[in-house]
């Protein structure tokens, strides 16, 4: 029975730790080199299920890089820092908890204040992309961003836009502070990215880190 758990909860943080180790390949490598190793990988782990040394291929959703494909990126502490020198009053406070939760674009827009329990110290989501209900402690960064920002009295959301609703689009905010930053082959969703490789980095165990991401 505990083999059976624990091969069940390997097979569940098998795919992160591919993500993790293509993130990490992928900013030294070109796309055509990393491709060889993932059909490597996705034979031994084929070969592993034949014999019934494995319960799934954790390769098998990666699909191939297209040669002229950006490499995955997450940002330095470096880069980290310039960015968020450079980034405007407005963008700064969804940078840090864009990097400080590992939110999606669509989930940091549509963050309220209630979402936010400072009581508790977590920031949650409650709506998500696979319908289950995530929760982040804060960090002290986080915490002291998000008691500075001001509280719109005809909206709810963290991050309102114009009309009061949740923000749409920063593009334009995010890509100057980019270019004045100086870092290059980077897109939003690399935030995510960030906050990931810094947790494995840090030591925290990649089910945590599964759980956060909501994978």
């Amino acid at each position: 029975m505990r083999a059976e758990f624990g091969a069940c909860q390997l097979s569940a943080i098998l795919p992160l730790i591919i993500d993790t180790y293509v993130a990490k390949r992928a900013a030294i490598r070109k796309p055509a080199t990393l491709n060889r190793e993932l059909q490597i990988l996705h034979h031994m782990f084929r070969k592993a299920q034949e014999w019934g040394k494995a319960l799934t291929n954790p390769v098998k959703h990666h699909r191939p890089l297209r040669a002229n494909n950006r490499r995955l990126r997450y940002l330095s502490l470096e880069e980290k820092d310039r960015l968020l020198e450079v980034a405007d009053e407005a963008l700064r406070p969804i940078l840090i908890t864009a990097l400080h939760t590992g939110f999606r674009r669509s989930e940091l827009f549509q963050l309220t204040w209630r979402d936010a329990d400072f009581k508790l110290g977590v920031i949650r989501i409650v709506h998500t992309k696979n319908g289950k209900r995530r929760e982040i402690p804060m960090t002290d960064t986080l915490r002291d961003t998000l008691r500075q920002l001001p509280r719109h009295l005809d909206s709810e959301y963290i991050f309102p836009g114009k009309t009061g609703r949740g923000l749409v689009d920063i593009r334009k905010r995010f890509h100057r502070a980019l270019r004045e930053a100086g870092i290059e082959g980077f897109v939003f969703h690399d935030l995510r990215h960030t906050f990931a490789s810094h947790l494995v980095m840090a030591g925290v165990d990649l089910m945590t880190v599964k759980e956060f991401l909501g994978h």
